[in-house]
């Protein structure tokens, strides 16, 4: 048999026995969230119902076996074990009901499904311009790509203000008057 109690509203405690083991499960929901934690223990077999206490934010459920009372803390922290029970001075006794053996998460029914999504509103139309730079509109999206300040020359024509030069250490791009390249530092070479 297991044994179960409300802790609070949406919290359920639950224990049972089987063998020497003692399973305690913690199962808490809210409308649209569930949560669930189970632990095991080694206690050897009950002598007698448990017993379960609570003190402020705190439950202590007392298990009475062959070997003696041991006791199983539950706090916002978690559920530990512990050997001996611990000082119950102010503690108040909680109800505990015995149910049939339960599986582990069955305490809630499960959650409905969820409706579906809405379908999304369809896109608007793309307006695209190219020219002077390029520009493309979405609804209230803008996309700019601005002209570079000198139009590209046509492959293997030379540019008006004379040869492009290229640093020979790192590949950049450097202005016909320069002596060192401004990227990287190196010399560069003169043109004749």
């Amino acid at each position: 048999m297991a044994y179960r109690a409300e802790l609070e509203a949406g919290l359920l405690l639950q224990a049972e026995n089987r063998a020497d083991q003692t399973i305690v499960s913690l199962t808490s929901g809210t409308a649209g969230s569930q949560q669930a934690q189970q632990t095991g223990f080694t206690t050897g077999r009950w002598t007698a119902a448990p017993a379960l206490y609570r003190r402020g934010l705190r439950a202590v459920l007392v298990l009475q076996t062959a070997t003696g009372a041991t006791a199983v803390e539950i706090s916002a922290g978690g559920i530990h074990y512990g050997a001996r029970p611990p000082d119950l001075t102010g503690a108040v006794p909680h109800p505990l009901q015995e149910v049939p053996d339960v599986p582990f998460g069955a305490a809630f029914p499960p959650m409905a499904p969820l409706p579906p999504l809405a379908p999304l509103p369809g896109m608007a139309p793309m307006e695209m311009r190219m020219g002077g730079g390029m520009e493309a509109r979405m609804g209230n999206m803008t996309l700019q790509m601005n002209p570079s300040p000198a139009a590209p020359t046509p492959a293997g024509s030379t540019p008006p203000d004379g040869p492009r030069r290229f640093c020979t250490q790192c590949g950049k791009e450097a202005a016909p008057a320069h002596r060192f390249c401004g990227t990287c530092g190196a010399a560069l070479s003169q043109s004749p």
